[in-house]
């Protein structure tokens, strides 16, 4: 039931940085109650960032950043062999490079639940 409802809010960072907005909080709360319900589902972290910048920097950057979630959620208990880390950097824009705000909505971390056969 928690697994088939779970539709997280993205994490946002600051620009150009890997401390996470005050906003993820309640979301990773949520990813960690899921994860207790649904103990044999893996958790998938995928990294984004904006487009401006150097490409490669930014690969870093949100592996980076998908490292700090991953530490955030293993320090509230869920088990690290569960998380999988992807990067897509500035390949799967959800609002315009050209402005602050669309940028800003750019820079996240989208989690989400699966199940291994």
């Amino acid at each position: 039931r928690y697994f088939a409802a779970f539709r997280n809010g993205p994490i946002h960072f600051l620009e150009s940085q890997t401390r996470m907005r005050p906003s993820a909080t309640p979301e990773l709360e949520r990813v960690v109650a899921v994860s207790t319900a649904c103990r044999d589902a893996v958790i998938s972290i995928t990294g984004h960032t904006d487009a401006s910048g150097n490409e490669a920097w930014n690969r870093q950057l949100i592996l980076v950043r998908a490292g700090a979630v991953r530490d955030w959620l293993v320090a509230r208990g869920v088990e690290p062999n569960r998380i999988r880390l992807t990067g897509a950097g500035s390949s799967e824009p959800v609002a315009s490079n050209e402005t602050r705000y669309g940028r800003s909505l750019n820079r996240r971390i989208d989690i989400g639940f699966t199940y291994e056969e």
